[in-house]
């Protein structure tokens, strides 16, 4: 409960005591006017004052400072009636002070105030009145009279003070809620700055490694990469969640809502989760196939969030292994989507249970701890479940395992089961799978629990057997069509299947090191052992998808027409280098309106479009291009390559009409799959030849043809470049000025000779943008401002120069906002460096 709420519950409080203490004395009140013959006219207006005073307070009704007002008249009047008659001249008090600390609740002390000198009144009209009558007091009457205004003025103060003492704490309490906030936006500000720093290094790692792993040879080398690779990998993971943790924290989630196929989702985190099947511990993947093919909703998180919980299950696993079982149950928005993980590993306490989705906690932590990671993993799945209106139980004892059940709202965009078999009268399936390596019998109920839901959702039988000769008998009795066999029973019978494979579809159900002998006719089916591949067998043979799983086929774009629009020639550079790579035809374009000028005479089946250029931006273009696509009948995809890669930013492109996003730098994976994923739904195109006059109205052509001609080398080690420098030379220089070559040579995929074209080319423009800067600053045309300083972050980036990158973003925001003080104080410092760093280029280039 938050402090708004604690308020309102002391006030509801304080008002029930109020209208009860007000009725319990009226009705006393009435006792009392009756048996001493009192004015009867006045009793029906304070039982009319106790049904409204309950009424107001029942319904809730009008703010609760007037309804404290209408109690407090109620009972003004009440006691005025009570008061005056001298019968009650010396019983006053207590009724007073007894209202002095009913209003104390309150916490407000006119209400205080009035009821002193509403006792002062009536005590002061009594004395007139008796004095009128001929009445006189005594000593001891004046002496109680003055004892019991002390009383009244005592316990006054002493509420008031109490209350300027609560007013104080509870300023003091917000004042430190304040400065916790604050602290906590700091420290999620920093965890965020680090991150970010971080990041790009470890992204130089992987790339790098992904660069010299495709032309390694060597087996050892190969092996000692894969290493860097992974760690590196697990580092931006751990990165990936710290960002995800203080987006959470900051409530500064984004949810987005997107068609996504489900088996997609899991074929992606399957292969993300590769790492996990090099150790000894088994992960069953139990699938209702009759699921929706397509769901709405934010696929990535749900990914996140499946990860997480199969990450942590093997975290604290030592025996067995996870069980992963997706399902789905209908409900009137759609169906809620669960995700239920068990794990054979040590199992939580009652206490851990309750104590698991805080920050930073892990189970067995301290010293005695064996898990890595940052105890984030439960924290960010509560708060991206949270995020997307669903919720989280957790069924744990120690020693015997924990289970994490995920269930999350979705909207149903195809309600078709999102696998099922084309044919199944006319399959015959068996197995020879017997588990008997399991270290943990509960995998062997995993396995059984597995393959009986698929037989029940694709209703089919899979005849099994765990011994030879019941296989035999098996072969003997049906007219197997296809045969799983499983790793271990594949080996020690070898012949035998070897010889099956010749007369039916043999799967072999195998780990990644897992090679057949030379000549047989079965395929290897790698783990996880679910569903989804195997339908995907069962229905395309030997040439499905697990037969080809040992070879993974590059991206290949051959035949595809592309446009890459962007204002900066760097980018453009770049962008030629990496997609011609897959076998595209690239085009470039400098603004949104050469783009569309370009699209009204030429077919692209992709255009890449930038967000910010003056001018028109990428979205203006790329809805005026789509318009004039669509009226032609034609389909061009059209995907974001921008730097605007805030939380959200994804979903904002996509809403705009975007098919795809992916943001600068660019990063190969990611782009890969946004590439696989846009084109997998067209029609491949058959390769239109070159168009001279279509690279000639490209405002780029000349730059493509300078960044492609090849660069002099010289024998040896230290290839000698056109500015007769050696590359460690080169390098040397380079570092010293602020430039990391490793970042740029990541974003030239690792070409040394395209990353100098990229350092001539960003030194050659950098005057004419250093003078336009000028022109826009003294202008105060922050609009222009902000939009070349964007084109000199991106391109400082693209070469390594992070931290100019990194000044010309917080100058990029203080433009936007028009924070013109900000500008004034960082402009010239930041023209310093950026003079600085074209110096340093000249210096190594010339």
């Amino acid at each position: 409960m938050n402090k708004t709420d604690d308020r309102k519950e002391l006030v509801k409080i304080s008002h029930l005591m109020l209208v009860l203490s007000e009725t319990i004395f009226s009705v006393l009140l009435f006792v009392e006017a009756s048996l001493l013959g009192w004015e009867v006219w006045v009793l029906p207006w304070i039982v009319v004052g106790v049904i409204v005073s309950w009424y107001l307070h029942i319904s809730d009704r009008f703010d609760p400072d007037f309804r404290l007002w209408v109690y407090t008249s109620f009972l003004t009047f009440s006691f005025l009636y009570y008061g005056i008659h001298n019968t009650s001249f010396y019983d006053t008090t207590a009724i007073v002070v007894l209202f002095i600390i009913l209003y104390s609740v309150t916490e407000q002390p006119v209400f205080i105030t009035i009821c002193q000198a509403l006792y002062v009144f009536v005590i002061g009209f009594d004395l007139v009145m008796m004095l009128m009558n001929g009445e006189s007091l005594d000593t001891l009457g004046f002496t109680r009279i003055f004892l019991h205004l002390l009383i009244i003025f005592m316990a006054g103060y002493i509420s008031k003070l109490i209350i300027r003492k609560r007013h104080s704490e509870r300023e003091k309490s917000r004042e430190e809620i304040a400065e916790l906030k604050k602290v906590t936006l700091q420290v999620d500000d920093f965890l965020t700055n680090v991150s970010h720093e971080i990041r790009t290094p470890i992204n130089v790692v992987t790339g790098l490694t992904g660069v010299l792993l495709s032309s390694e040879t060597d087996e050892k080398r190969r092996r000692d990469l894969i290493s860097v690779q992974k760690a590196g990998n697990r580092a931006a993971e751990q990165i990936r969640d710290i960002l995800d943790y203080t987006e959470i924290d900051m409530d500064k989630l984004t949810v987005t809502r997107e068609e996504y196929k489900i088996s997609s989702l899991i074929g992606d985190l399957i292969e993300e989760l590769s790492f996990l099947t090099t150790t000894q511990l088994e992960l069953v993947f139990d699938i209702d196939t009759r699921m929706p093919a397509v769901l709405t909703g934010d696929a990535d998180k749900v990914k996140k969030i499946l990860r997480h919980l199969i990450v942590n299950g093997f975290k604290f696993t030592k025996k067995g292994g996870i069980y992963v079982k997706i399902f789905t149950m209908e409900r009137e928005y759609g169906v809620n989507l669960c995700l239920q993980v068990t794990d054979t590993g040590i199992g939580m306490s009652e206490e851990e249970v309750d104590r698991i989705f805080e920050q930073f906690y892990q189970s067995s932590s301290g010293q005695s701890r064996t898990a890595g990671g940052f105890g984030l993993g439960m924290t960010i799945v509560h708060g991206l479940v949270a995020a997307m209106g669903g919720f989280v139980k957790i069924d744990s004892e120690p020693d015997s395992g924990t289970t994490v059940t995920v269930s999350i709202p979705q909207k149903i965009a195809d309600p078709s089961p999102c696998m099922a078999l084309n044919d199944k009268d006319s399959i015959c399936l068996g197995g020879f799978m017997s588990f008997a390596n399991a270290s943990v019998p509960r995998i062997r109920e995993f396995y059984a629990t597995m393959i009986s839901t698929m037989e029940a959702d694709l209703g089919i039988t899979i005849h099994q057997s765990d011994t030879l000769e019941g296989l035999k008998k098996l072969v003997t009795t049906y007219e197997l069509t296809h045969l799983i066999v499983g790793e271990l029973e594949y080996y020690i019978n070898s012949d035998y299947i070897d010889m099956l494979s010749s007369e039916m579809d043999v799967i072999v159900l195998a780990g990644n090191d897992v090679n057949l002998r030379a000549g047989s006719g079965a395929v290897i089916m790698k783990k996880p052992f679910y569903g989804f591949p195997l339908i995907e067998l069962l229905n395309e043979g030997r040439k499905g998808p697990a037969h080809e799983s040992s070879q993974k086929a590059g991206l290949d774009l051959r035949g595809y027409n592309a446009l890459v629009v962007d204002d900066e020639p760097m980018n453009l550079i770049v962008a030629k280098g990496i997609f011609s790579g897959y076998g595209m035809e690239i085009t470039t374009a400098g603004s949104g309106q050469e783009a569309i000028d370009l699209c009204l005479k030429y077919y692209f089946d992709l255009v890449f479009m930038d967000h910010m250029m003056p001018g028109m931006d990428g979205v203006e273009a790329m809805k005026r291009i789509k318009a004039n696509s669509e009226q032609k009948g034609e389909e061009t995809r059209f995907i974001a390559l921008t730097a605007n890669a805030i939380s959200g930013a994804k979903d904002m492109f996509m809403t705009e009409g975007f098919d795809g996003f992916i943001p600068k730098p660019i990063v190969i994976p990611e782009m890969e799959r946004v590439l696989k994923r846009v084109t997998r739904r067209m029609d491949k195109k058959k390769a239109l030849p070159k168009d001279p006059q279509k690279e000639e109205e490209s405002l780029q052509g000349l730059l493509q043809e300078e960044a492609d001609e090849p660069a002099e080398e010289q024998p040896g080690n230290t290839s000698q470049k056109k500015s007769g420098k050696t590359e460690e030379e080169l390098y040397q220089i380079l570092e010293d000025g602020g430039v990391v070559t490793a970042e740029g040579l990541v974003f030239s995929n690792g070409d040394w000779d395209f990353y100098i074209s990229l350092l001539k080319e960003y030194r050659d423009s950098s005057a004419d943008k250093e003078s336009q800067l000028q022109v826009d600053y003294e202008a105060k045309d922050w609009n222009s401002y902000s939009i070349l300083i964007h084109s000199i972050k991106s391109t400082s980036r693209l070469i390594g120069a992070s931290r100019l990158g990194d000044k010309a973003e917080a100058l990029e925001m203080a433009a936007k906002k028009g924070d013109e003080a900000f500008i004034c104080k960082k402009h010239n410092p930041f023209i310093t460096m950026y003079a600085s760093l074209r110096d340093t280029l000249t210096k190594a280039l010339d």
